[in-house]
């Protein structure tokens, strides 16, 4: 094994003024330009016996078919093995389309949301980005970390139960080169990046922007990217001071310090491992009411969330209301799909599910694909497989709707209306992630 070498580097992937901005599905947004900017970051490993690319895009979901593209033209151009590079979302609500909408349209299609034009250049600019990243690598140390922010300093937890379980570390894999100068920072915490709503008709990539902009400026030689954690159940909404960017921006501030105390408490390494494991999963879909018992159902969510609002309830009651209602539309679309034999993009383009370990030395990195409960980020990075295990979500691929629990399967809320897969895929997403875990870390 010989010293690691590394290369980072990143794509403007803004969108011009006028693509539709993804995030909330029932509310069509047409962007009318940007707050800040959108990235897609490559960070680039070598040891001189494996090689491995980790790409974060700030974006809502990339589909598994976008995906396998870039790697296979990754892998033409550069020649690092295609299921050797990972690519995950940042999960911004403010940026483009790149997947199915989860909202299920009665006339048209789902591709009538992404803009032709700005895919494509998305697509060359994503596999631009890691081939400059490969050529421009550099011999450098690695290091490894977790700090803690949460709930207590009014950031995120859990959404469904404002006491139930989160994940509060904010994970850091920084590299440094041969002068002690920080050169990357690869981020990664659990939590909807949802502080602007769908009033907002602006690009942003909400905190993980400011929680970039706070390390660059700490850090002045570094680019920085960011991997959303298993946040299918992770929010700000009973934590947060407000919706707004300056609420955005004290949360990313205190995440990105958080951040800085962890590098400045790092090992750093110019030896490490590198492997990678990967299994595909045939996606389960779940068994629905009948379409009557669902129709009666919105009608029933709908009335109690325009009874609430005329009542001038709380924010939280109408919000969570409102919610209740979008759920049920969305199980009943999906219902009817269904019975008409309808192509649904967020099931037919992201089957079979893809989930992949990567090994960084000491440090193993868990992809799940879609929106998932934090519970099932939990079961691995307590397994004691690894020093330090991260998992990031949306990665490689999507899921038709969140992958929730038993007990949001038993419920009402918007995960389990919003959620096509069949109960115990998320167990399934686990054991599958412990298992290649198991064969990388000899």
């Amino acid at each position: 094994m010989n010293n690691l070498i590394a290369g980072i580097k990143r794509y403007d992937m803004t969108p011009p003024v006028g693509v539709r901005l993804a995030g909330y599905p029932h509310y069509p947004r047409e962007n009318t330009g940007a707050h800040d900017p959108l990235y897609a970051t490559a960070f680039y490993l070598a040891n001189g016996a494996e090689e491995i690319a980790l790409v974060t895009l700030d974006i809502l979901f990339f589909s598994k078919k976008y995906a396998a593209e870039v790697r296979k033209r990754a892998e033409a151009r550069c020649g690092i093995p295609e299921r050797r590079i990972l690519i995950c979302c940042s999960h911004t609500h403010s940026g483009p389309w790149a997947s199915g909408n989860p909202e299920l349209k009665r006339e048209g299609t789902e591709d009538e949301d992404i803009d032709a034009g700005y895919l494509a250049a998305l697509l060359d600019g994503i596999v631009d980005v890691i081939a400059e990243a490969k050529a421009a690598a550099f011999p450098c140390q690695i290091g490894f970390g977790s700090g803690h922010c949460g709930a207590e300093q009014g950031v995120g937890g859990n959404r469904c139960d404002q006491n139930g379980i989160s994940d509060p570390s904010v994970n850091v894999i920084a590299l440094r080169d041969a002068e002690g100068r920080i050169r990357g920072i690869l981020t990664n915490y659990a939590l909807h990046p949802t502080f602007l709503h769908e009033d907002s008709l602006v690009v942003t990539a909400d905190y993980p922007g400011y929680l970039r902009m706070y390390l660059e400026g700490r850090y002045p030689d570094a680019v920085v990217g960011f991997a959303q954690g298993a946040s299918g159940d992770q929010s700000s909404r009973y934590f947060r001071r407000g919706q707004s960017f300056e609420e955005a921006e004290r949360v990313g501030t205190l995440m990105g310090q958080t951040a800085s105390r962890v590098i400045e408490a790092m090992t750093f390494r110019q030896e490490l491992s590198l492997s990678h494991a990967w299994k595909e999963l045939p996606i389960p879909i779940r068994e629905y009411p009948p379409i009557e018992v669902l129709e009666q159902r919105v009608k029933q969510y709908t009335a109690e969330y325009e009874r609430l609002k005329e009542l001038n309830a709380s924010y939280l009651d109408v919000q969570n209301a409102n919610l209740r209602m979008l759920g049920a539309e969305d199980m009943l679309g999906y219902a009817l799909c269904v019975k008409a034999g309808r192509r649904i993009a967020l099931r037919d383009d992201e089957n079979p599910a893809e989930v992949s370990v990567f090994r960084l030395g000491d440090c193993m990195i868990v992809g799940y694909p879609g929106e998932v409960f934090v519970e099932y980020a939990l079961k691995v990075r307590t397994s004691g497989k690894a020093r330090h295990i991260f998992v990031f979500e949306l990665a490689g691929g999507c899921l038709p709707g969140y992958c929730i629990n038993q007990e949001a399967y038993e419920g009402d809320g918007y995960e389990a209306g919003n959620c096509m897969l069949a109960p115990g895929f998320g167990d399934t997403l686990a054991e599958t992630a412990l298992t290649l875990m198991d064969e990388v870390g000899g």
